[in-house]
């Protein structure tokens, strides 16, 4: 496994306030990821990890990546296969399988990680792109009347 061999970036959109999520619905993450190095065509894989509370990214993003595998609550992931990403393109993603808002009691306040990998082509070596924790992300709260 090799880090930062590509200048890449995961960005979100709504990092800035704590969403409110009924605790009847969903959490679907979007991640918009940005390319900001040369084209890349292989396999990407998102990872999104859920958690009341998450521990902070370690210095390796390989090591990140086990970590909250360990301390999750709640996984969504994400993988595309034989997929280009164009020098300077930015695409959003999503994982494939929201998670149940009812994980968590209402009141509950939800830290979001994130972690962006790639392998070439044939799979032969993994690097991990990006990783980026956003505290709170998410408020559970009482289901509209």
């Amino acid at each position: 496994m090799q880090t930062g061999v590509f200048d890449a970036s995961v960005i979100t959109l709504s990092e800035a306030e704590t969403v409110r999520i009924p605790s009847d619905k969903k959490i679907k993450a979007e991640v918009a990821v940005t390319n900001a190095g040369s084209q890349l065509y292989g396999h990407f894989y998102l990872d999104i990890f859920y958690a009341d509370t998450l521990p902070d990214p370690e210095d390796d993003p390989a090591d990140t990546y086990t970590l909250w595998l360990l301390e999750d609550e709640a996984h969504d992931k994400r993988y595309i296969y034989e997929h280009t990403l164009e020098a300077g393109a930015s695409e959003t993603w999503s994982g494939e399988s929201p998670v149940a808002a009812s994980t968590w009691s209402e009141g509950t306040k939800i830290d979001i990680g994130i972690v962006l990998r790639y392998s070439d082509p044939l799979g032969r070596r993994l690097y991990y792109l990006d990783v980026m924790k956003i505290a709170d992300a998410v408020e559970i709260v009482a289901p509209e009347a």
